[in-house]
């Protein structure tokens, strides 16, 4: 991953100007929900709150106030089926009374033990008025990974418009109620919410995707929204919750992901490409090939390096290293990893002693389609590969470097037939240990449990990167029921 281009002091100094301080100016503060289903939008926050408040501190502006809190369990106080160190209901109030926050923002995939009681103590806690301090707000992002990677997939495929078929029970009803009046807004990232709550819910400005539109009953190709909500959060806090040009998601990959879509607010839109350069270039740094191997304990190991493209697209975009197209950057990242693949095995070809290889066991697997859409013919071509060194070599355990593409989806969301995968490990006893690199993707909540229940893990970014620190996933094969 090349270093970011410029640095975003630069820009600032470059661009921004300075908005007077005001006494008693809303303050504005993300909750952070750390629970694991949130996947890279831990680090992603972490991060891009630190940046940002590099620019608000040159601007002489409040900081943006980062608390943290797993889960969105809502009791009421002292309940007794919501424990207190579970009930968000202490941690939001906490935000408001302690750090003397005005506006929260919830990152969260609101998930948990939510009851009527805690939803009505919670929109009493957001009546409460203090003097000298502005109304309390509270705007809820409803996301987390699985979403970003599953769910337009999952609605392009629906026969009709279906409720987010990765929250069977339409947690977000019983929200959007708790913000009405003005309290606050729901954010989501691409399923349209009820209709009696659309005045809660916040719209981006465009949506192109024609399946979306086709199901959902609107003329032509394109449909705009009202954005005015943004209007009163930039009056509210000087803080922009758009870009000018961005569009309902159609899609993931890390660079697109990043770089047209808003996750946390930000002062000034002229700054951001710099910022986001250096966010994608810091969620991108993680250890090398070697030191990966270096922490797994294995007698015998198999490692396999598995890249899966279009043909078509690798013709295309290989020879321009300045596109900025997601699918062009796909293609130019996954080659950096083919490189750097086979760069390791030269080296330790030439440099380790015939002891230390008779102890691993490389295998290189490319996947090359000719549609993007459409799986090869066949077993899953990374699952036929690890069945191969288990049977066929009797490793104890495998490393899976890969950009978890082998066709019938989008690049940078895995299409590893994971039950496969569980097949050709299982019963050997073999441990699965799972390197995904953020720029072509990142490891799926049920392929990271399938790594634990073997024995194994999907590693994450850099050794001694405390943003990546947050808690593992429950181990759980993928027939053990189904990801909720």
């Amino acid at each position: 991953m090349k270093s970011p281009r410029s640095a975003v002091a630069v820009a600032i100094l470059l661009t921004a100007g300075t908005l007077p301080a005001q006494e008693n100016a809303p303050q504005f503060g993300i909750l952070l929900d750390t629970s694991p289903e949130m996947g890279f939008l831990i680090p992603q926050t972490r991060k891009e709150v630190r940046l940002v408040n590099e620019e608000l501190k040159a601007l002489g502006r409040p900081e943006i106030k980062l608390r943290e809190f797993k889960g969105a369990s809502l009791g009421r106080e002292s309940s007794l089926s919501v424990p207190g160190t579970k009930n968000a209901l202490y941690a939001i109030r906490a935000f408001y009374t302690e750090d003397k926050v005005d506006t929260i923002y919830w990152i969260s995939s609101l998930r948990g033990m939510q009851s009527v009681g805690g939803f009505f103590a919670l929109e009493n806690e957001l009546k409460v008025e203090t003097e000298g301090r502005p109304p309390r707000r509270l705007i809820i992002r409803n996301i987390w990974q699985e979403q970003l990677m599953r769910g337009i997939k999952a609605l392009s495929q629906a026969k009709k418009l279906q409720p987010d078929p990765l929250d069977i029970d339409e947690r977000p009803q019983a929200w959007y109620r708790t913000v009405q009046n003005g309290y606050g807004i729901v954010m989501r990232s691409w399923q349209p919410p009820p209709v009696e709550f659309r005045d809660q819910f916040a719209f981006p400005r465009e949506l192109r995707n024609h399946i979306w539109m086709r199901k959902g009953g609107f003329d032509g190709n394109i449909a705009t929204f009202d954005v005015g909500w943004t209007n009163e959060y930039y009056n509210r806090h000087h803080l922009r919750f758009l870009g000018t040009k961005e569009k309902w998601g159609q899609f993931f990959s890390a660079p697109a992901w990043i770089h047209d879509e808003t996750l946390v607010p930000f002062p000034d839109e002229k700054t951001t490409p710099a910022r986001d350069e250096k966010l994608l270039y810091e969620m991108s740094q993680r250890d090398t090939v070697e030191e990966d191997l270096a922490k797994i304990d294995a007698k015998k190991l198999g490692v396999l390096f598995s890249f899966g493209y279009v043909e078509q697209d690798l013709n295309r975009y290989s020879q321009d290293r300045e596109t900025t197209h997601r699918v062009g950057r796909f293609i130019l990242d996954t080659i950096d990893l083919v490189r750097e693949s086979r760069e390791h095995q030269r080296q330790f070809s030439e440099t380790a002693s015939p002891e230390r290889q008779a102890q691993r066991v490389y295998r290189n697997q490319l996947t090359i389609l000719q549609q993007q859409h459409r799986k090869p013919e066949g077993p899953d071509p990374v699952a036929k590969a690890v069945a191969d060194l288990v049977r066929n070599e009797q490793v104890d355990a495998v490393y899976l470097f890969t950009n978890g593409f082998t066709g019938g989806g989008n690049y940078g969301a895995s299409t590893i037939d994971l039950n496969l995968l569980s097949l050709a490990i299982r019963e050997a006893g073999v441990k699965l240990y799972i390197r995904m690199p953020f720029e072509t993707g990142s490891t799926p909540v049920p392929m990271e449990q399938l790594a634990l229940a073997s024995g194994g893990e999907a590693f994450r970014g850099k050794m001694g990167d405390d943003d990546w620190s947050f808690d593992y996933p429950e181990a759980k094969w993928p027939d053990d029921g189904e990801d909720e």
